[in-house]
């Protein structure tokens, strides 16, 4: 059998093919200006600046070393075009090329920002981010809608975090592609979906950072549109804290990040039992305070307030002081008309017995008996009288309405006397005053 020959080859390493790479690449583009738009743009703790500069068709990685980055007057800003001069550097750890700039100028605005800017203009104009029609957040809702990648740090950031904060709190998730052609669709039809359903009482449109072009699908009109005719509170929570979309502008609310707006949504419920016990514990002082103050009130009524029959008592004493009073100063004056009448009578027997004398003591003798029977009539009225009086008042003691099985019914609170059950509520707490004793009753039903 024959056998072929052994074909030469060499086999490179990845080292080796990278460092070839490397130098050829870097020996052909030793220095060069190129032009584009700024995306992604990211400045490093380090000081160093990274972006993407990209063209309709393509786009490279660049940076801007700290040294160099300290002697550039532009602003850099994603969107801006710029114009700039550098060296093409390998990076072998990754294998991938990028630019390292060593000057750069500003050359315009891109077209992303261009339409961003326009469209936030022509909405605003149209009252879309008008701060009259926010809807507010509610407090606690009973079932949050989150919008947003099922893939991804997002979701779990938030699940997370609504866990932690209140665990049995109801969440529906509406998963869309939040990046690419089909983004817009989607998301403006999981908000009128979520609208149209109305189960939820707050929507969490969530995405995490990006480039302008990642972002773009919420800056499009179509999602616009549908986050302003949502009739559900809406947080907007898309991108990091820098990044500023049309969403967050219609929205009811804009989280700076998605974890930021679960935050926001969800409320602890450590937080809300502490304040409910801090209230609970500032009622109940108050309403000590409160029934003290009543209390002190009551004791100084009670002190000046005189009891009914200690009244009644008094006025019958009164009546009979003045029965005495009178009885006395009847008696007075008939003893002194008695004593007139004798002293007449004793004269008129010592005069002469004629016949004149003889009739005129027959008048007297009548009228002393008519006298005496009169003041007699009119004292046995009196006393008629002054026994009514008595009689009526011992009527008028609430003492002896109560001992005949009445009883008097009034406020506990202000001991005014009910006389309508419409001047009562049901579980209003009411005192009854009985002939021995009282009771402390709680109103259950009333009637008319």
């Amino acid at each position: 059998m024959d056998q072929s020959p052994a074909i030469s080859r060499r086999v490179y390493s990845v080292s080796e093919l990278t460092d070839e790479l490397k130098s050829i690449i870097e020996e052909k583009f030793a220095f060069l200006w190129i032009s584009g738009e700024v995306s992604n743009l990211r400045r490093a703790t380090s000081g160093h600046i990274y972006f993407s500069l990209k063209d309709r068709n393509a786009q490279i990685a660049a940076v801007i070393f700290k040294n160099t980055a300290q002697n550039i007057s532009q602003t850099l800003s994603d969107g801006s075009l710029i114009t700039g001069f550098g060296r093409i550097g390998l990076y072998a750890p990754r294998g991938s090329y990028q630019i390292i700039f060593e000057y750069i100028e500003s050359t315009g605005v891109g077209a992303l920002l261009v339409a961003f800017e326009q469209l936030k203009q022509r909405l605003e104009k149209e009252g879309l981010f008008d701060p009259s029609l926010k809807k507010t957040i509610p407090l606690l809702p009973t079932l949050v809608t989150v919008i947003t990648s099922p893939a991804g740090a997002v979701l779990r950031d938030i699940l997370n975090i609504a866990s932690r904060r209140f665990a049995n709190l109801q969440l529906e998730i509406i998963p869309v592609a939040v990046q690419g052609q089909e983004a817009v669709a989607q998301i403006a039809a999981a908000v009128d979906l979520a609208d149209q359903r109305h189960w939820s009482d707050v929507i969490i449109l969530a995405r995490g950072g990006g480039s302008v072009e990642d972002l773009q699908a919420f800056n499009s009109e179509t999602v616009a549109r549908a986050i302003h005719r949502c009739t559900i509170p809406l947080v907007s929570a898309v991108g990091h804290e820098t990044d500023f979309s049309i969403a967050d502008w219609v929205a009811d609310l804009r989280a700076p990040t998605p974890s930021a707006a679960a935050e926001l949504v969800f409320p602890s419920k450590d937080d809300l039992t502490y304040t409910c016990l801090q209230l609970q514990q500032r009622l109940v002082r108050r309403q000590r305070t409160i029934l003290e103050r009543w209390r002190s009130l009551v004791s100084i009524a009670e002190k000046r307030l005189i009891h009914p029959q200690r009244r009644v008592y008094e006025w019958l004493l009164r009546v009979d002081d003045l029965h005495l009073r009178l009885t006395r100063r009847i008696q007075e004056r008939l003893h002194q008309r008695i004593q007139s009448f004798q002293w007449w009578n004793d004269r008129l027997s010592q005069a002469p017995q004629t016949m004149g004398i003889e009739i005129y003591k027959e008048k007297v003798e009548n009228l002393d008996y008519n006298l005496i029977n009169n003041m007699n009539k009119f004292i046995d009225a009196m006393r008629t009288k002054v026994a009514v009086c008595q009689q009526g008042l011992r009527a008028l003691d609430p003492q002896q309405v109560l001992n005949r099985g009445y009883s008097i019914t009034r406020w506990q609170k202000n001991a005014q006397i009910i006389r309508d059950s419409q001047a009562v509520q049901i579980g209003d707490v009411i005192e009854i005053l009985l002939a021995q004793g009282q009771l402390e009753a709680q109103v259950k039903k009333r009637s008319v």
